[in-house]
């Protein structure tokens, strides 16, 4: 598989997740059942997890690229 395209489709996911989850911290806020400030906080907490979660994944695939194909097969 393509580096670049892997790396590429996992920070759609990433980010897609976190837009749903930030979402339902904005529905939670409009209902008063946490405070704005509430979601803010968490919500960059849950951002910089999510980047260095996305910079680990990058780091792996590029690695796991760098490693010679047993089978023979050119990639």
């Amino acid at each position: 598989m393509n580096v670049g395209k892997y790396i590429v489709n996992t920070m759609a996911v990433i980010i897609a997740l976190y837009v749903l989850f930030f979402g339902f911290a904005l529905i939670l806020a409009i209902f008063d059942s946490v405070t704005w400030s509430e979601v803010w906080s968490v919500s960059a907490k849950v951002g910089l997890v999510a980047l260095i979660l996305l910079a680990i994944n990058m780091i792996i695939a590029v690695l796991a690229n760098l490693l010679p194909n047993k089978s023979g097969k050119k990639k």
